[in-house]
């Protein structure tokens, strides 16, 4: 079977956030299974790049502002994806799209023999607002726009997957859509982390520029509003003040960059605390889990915007580490308390610093226990070989 994976994003060239990852992991599950895969992704071309950079000089000047820039960007997107499909369209199967844009593009040119199976990993229009420094003017066209993808999508997509409940619920509230939806959680591939002994930690931690001699918090989550990073600044800042040891390592990058270090150097933190590492392909990122003791993903609902199922969630229950989460979107619907791991109310930062310090007093076995039953969970209902096999069946329903 010929199947074409068409997203905004462009994961063969980019791997560091979850959407990336996942369409990877769907491209090499399929492959596996012995079928061709077709990865589609906008072509950055120079005409393109210079229309970018023409739309960014007028809008810096005030003769356009930024939501146009928003637009135009996301029709170029559209229109690229749709010549490159409309080349290939007779062969293909199926195309599994990954967000509402790509969705559009390819209903522009397909013929309903070839069914398209959309997957929703958030809100497109939430998002982009939540993602982007946008005036208030400025940020009801953006929504416009990018809510009309959003509508216009679901009239090409044949099945709907969605990443967790809450963007199933958001799809009948808001579009009054009557689509099936089917709620299929993110996956992983626990293969890629190793279990480190501690020399071998060490040495490794060493490698990464960390200190050997605190616990690691890791914070693997993209730099903006909606994920939370500074509750975990303000919660290393409490924990400070009881001289408990933790080292907090932030990884990823993004429009809230500036904003976090400041918040950092107004509570009195230094590099002996904590560390923005920016930008991280996924490879280092696994080096990150392998020496990690804690990973914490505490996002908040900011503009609309819930965390879906969190793939830095998932990543750390495979790599058998305590994964600590703010009882929020699909991260409450696959983490129990206490049980494969640990959560709190998002943005109290009183009661994730309590959390935290009891971490330390964790015993060996209960310690093993929680992560254990993280690790089995997440290869019993997260492995990405199962998730590919979901998707074809979704393929399958929509004949």
């Amino acid at each position: 079977m010929k199947i074409a994976i068409v997203s905004l994003d462009n994961s063969d060239r980019i791997l560091a956030g979850g959407k990336h990852v996942h369409q990877q992991l769907l491209k090499k599950a399929f492959q596996k299974q012995g079928h061709s895969v077709l990865m589609i992704f906008p072509k950055r071309t120079l005409i393109f790049l210079f229309g970018r950079g023409l739309i960014a000089v007028l809008s810096k000047l005030r003769i356009l502002d930024r939501s146009f820039s928003y637009a135009w960007t996301l029709e170029c997107y559209c229109k690229s994806i749709s010549q490159q499909l409309r080349t290939v369209s007779q062969d293909l199967n199926v195309v599994f799209a990954q967000d509402p844009v790509s969705s559009v593009a390819a209903g522009r040119v397909l013929t309903n023999s070839v069914p398209i199976v959309m997957t929703l990993h958030g809100y497109l229009a939430r998002e982009s607002v939540n993602y982007g420094n946008y005036s208030s003017d400025e940020q009801k066209k953006v929504t416009k726009e990018a809510l009309w993808y959003e509508r216009e999508s679901l009239k090409f997509a044949k099945r709907v997957i969605t990443v967790d409940s809450k963007i199933e619920s958001y799809l009948s509230e808001f579009f009054d859509s009557h689509k099936s939806v089917t709620v299929l959680k993110n996956a992983v591939n626990p293969e890629l982390f190793r279990l480190l002994d501690s020399n071998s930690s060490k040495i490794l931690k060493s490698e990464l520029g960390l200190p050997g001699n605190k616990d690691i918090v890791l914070v693997p989550r993209r730099l903006v509003r909606k994920n939370g990073v500074d509750i975990a600044i303000r919660a290393c800042a409490e924990l400070k003040k009881t001289n408990t040891s933790y080292y907090f390592v932030v990884i990823g990058g993004g429009p809230e960059h500036s904003n976090l270090a400041d918040l950092i150097r107004q509570l009195g933190l230094s590099s002996d605390d904590i560390v923005l590492k920016g930008d991280t392909n996924h490879d280092l990122a696994i080096k990150y889990y392998e020496v990690a003791d804690v990973v914490l993903v505490p996002s908040v609902i900011r503009d609309g915007v819930e965390e879906a199922t969190s793939l830095s969630m998932l990543e750390g229950m495979a790599a058998r580490k305590v994964v600590v989460v703010s009882a929020i979107g699909g991260m409450k619907e696959v983490i129990v308390n206490r049980i494969n791991g640990f959560s709190f109310e998002q943005g109290n930062v009183g009661e994730l610093t309590e959390l935290l310090s009891g971490l330390k007093k964790l015993t060996n076995e209960e310690r093993s226990k929680i992560v254990d039953r993280a690790y089995h969970d997440v290869c019993e209902r997260h492995h990405y070989e199962r998730h590919a096999e979901n998707y074809l069946l979704e393929f399958e329903k929509s004949k």
